[in-house]
Parts: structure tokens; C-alpha cells; sequence
């Protein structure tokens, strides 16, 4: 191609010199020697196969094929200037898109106001945000369409990095009304747990399970299983129409509560249980300014906030 024997210093200087008609001028504007401007036009001359300049008493006359070179290349010169002066000025006025992956609930309540505090300072960067679970995350990661995800926790191939960043207290409550139709005792035993109506996100119940395992030492009881369906506001929703009892981060828990809804939080007798909460992204991917700026606003506004059962 002919670009390939052409240098963009080499155009610069042509630039110039057809501008001020001069080359001493134009090496000085340019900080260069005059015969350094020489073997730039001689160069580009040799490239193009045209004469540019003709030199007439000392004056340099720009050839018929000079004028249209300047008026076709000089505009695509300052434009080419000015797009990477905008690229350069992201290290003082940050700029950009960040594409993120979220969980819905986990995002919507506690990362979504996060980015919204950020933005007001970083006005000139969009954020591009993608709902799912890990699993639905991994291939937008592998091909770096995601800068990050976050997620809990996921066996992602080696690829792709996990970092701890986070977690969610994971509590089991039921309705109020749900409670009292059951005539239970006001402190709840393993016993009497028992005799409640469940759900979970997934058959199998394995949330249950851990939240059961973690508070009894490890018991693994049989439930009366009344739906299963994996979402968080769903779960909510049958929660709250008393179909049973059901495992929700709190963060979800307090949301209801601030809304006025009827849940009850039955507290287990061991120590809160967590559920990770990690930033995946792509290992040796390089990361975009803005994004490595907002990861590090992300995670110190993480570090302040455990929403947690008090």
C-alpha cells in the first residue's frame, strides 16, 4: 500500500512548509534543521512520485498536485491530532463506556447506587449493564465484551479471574400472617422449623440446606417443598403471599421492610451465613481507565457496606 511508504512526520512537514511558502520557517516552527525539512519533502516526493514544490528565486511555488495534496490530507491530519488528543486527555477527564455483568437483585440494590454516586463526578462515561448469572457472564467475559461481572461463586475456566470483593447475609423469613396461621412458638427450634411450608430457588432445595447445615451443625432435614423458581423477586413475591418460608440476602429483606411488607426474619442460632460475593474478569486483559478507576471506587464502597442482620 502506499500509506506503507509514506510517515506522518513526512506529512506534517508538508503541511507546514505549503502553509508559510518557506522552509527555514517552517523548520523552525517545527524545531527541526532546514535540511531535515529538505529530506522530508525529497522523501515524501519519492513516495508520491510527483513534484511538490517548484523553487523559483529562492521562492517555493506549490505544484497544481501540492494544492490538491493539502487540501485532501491536511483536514485528516487535524482530525487524526484531535482524536488522539481526546484518547490522551481520558488520563485527566475520564471518558468511555465500562460493560458490567450483574446479578439482578444483588445489582439493582447495592451496585446500581454505587455506579449512580460515581457518575456524578465522571459525567462523560456510560456504562453498559448486562443481568445474568455467572455461568450466562462467562463467554462475554472470554471475549472481553464484559470489562467485569459480579458474581458468587462459580468454577469459571482458567481464563478468567475471581476476586472477593463482597458478600450478602442470607436470612430465612417467612410472612408474619404465614407464622401466626402455623401457631408456633415465638422462639423457633429445629423441631418446629420443620413444620413450615418452603421454598427455594432451585429443586433439591440447596440453599435451604446450607442455611439449615450452617445454623444445626450440619443437620440436613427433609422439607415440605412448595415451589421452586430461581429469582430473587419471585421468591419475594411467594414469600410474601405465604406459601412458605424461604432463604433472601438481606439486602432484599430490608428493601420489603423500608416498603412496609409483612416479613419476619427467623433467626438461626448460629453465627450470620454469608454468601461470596466476587469481580470476575479476563485474565491479562488490559482494563480501560475508566473501568480501573470505578473498580477501585466499587471496591471501597463495598468495604463500607455489609448489609447485615443486627
Amino acid at each position: 500500500m502506499l500509506i506503507d511508504q509514506i510517515s506522518i512526520p513526512s506529512l506534517r512537514v508538508f503541511e507546514r512548509v505549503y502553509s508559510v511558502k518557506n522552509m527555514s520557517k517552517a523548520a523552525t516552527e517545527l524545531f527541526m534543521t532546514q535540511p531535515g525539512v529538505s529530506q522530508h519533502i525529497q522523501n515524501l516526493e519519492s513516495a508520491l512520485g510527483e513534484k511538490l514544490f517548484d523553487r523559483i528565486n529562492k521562492q517555493i511555488i506549490p505544484t497544481p498536485f501540492a494544492k490538491e495534496l493539502y487540501e485532501n490530507v491536511t483536514p485528516l491530519l487535524f482530525e487524526l491530532e484531535e482524536k488522539l488528543r481526546q484518547l490522551t486527555d481520558t488520563k485527566t477527564t475520564l471518558k468511555g463506556k465500562i460493560s458490567i455483568g450483574l446479578p439482578i437483585e444483588f445489582g439493582n440494590n447495592v451496585i446500581l447506587p454505587i455506579i449512580a454516586s460515581w457518575s456524578k463526578e465522571y459525567k462523560h462515561v456510560s456504562f453498559e449493564i448486562k443481568y445474568g448469572h455467572a455461568a450466562q457472564f462467562q463467554d462475554d467475559l472470554n471475549n472481553g465484551t464484559l470489562d467485569f461481572a459480579i458474581v458468587d461463586s462459580f468454577n469459571f475456566g482458567p481464563r478468567i479471574l475471581t476476586e472477593n470483593i463482597s458478600r450478602e447475609h442470607l436470612v430465612l423469613c417467612a410472612s408474619s400472617e404465614y407464622l401466626k396461621t402455623k401457631n408456633l412458638k415465638k422462639k423457633l427450634t429445629y423441631a418446629t422449623l420443620l413444620e413450615l411450608d418452603f421454598v427455594d430457588y432451585i429443586e433439591g432445595a440447596p440453599i435451604l440446606k446450607q442455611w439449615f447445615q450452617h445454623h444445626y451443625d450440619g443437620k440436613t432435614p427433609k422439607f415440605n417443598l412448595k415451589a421452586h423458581l430461581m429469582d430473587v423477586q419471585g421468591m419475594a413475591q411467594v414469600i410474601l403471599s405465604g406459601l412458605g418460608a424461604g432463604v433472601l440476602p438481606m439486602h432484599m429483606v430490608k428493601k420489603l421492610l423500608d416498603q412496609g411488607k409483612d416479613i419476619e426474619v427467623i433467626k438461626g442460632p448460629g453465627a450470620p451465613l454469608f454468601n461470596e460475593i466476587n469481580m470476575a474478569y479476563l485474565g491479562g486483559k488490559t482494563m480501560g481507565l475508566a473501568a480501573s478507576n470505578f473498580t477501585k471506587f466499587l471496591l471501597e464502597s463495598l468495604q463500607k457496606r455489609v448489609i447485615y442482620l443486627s
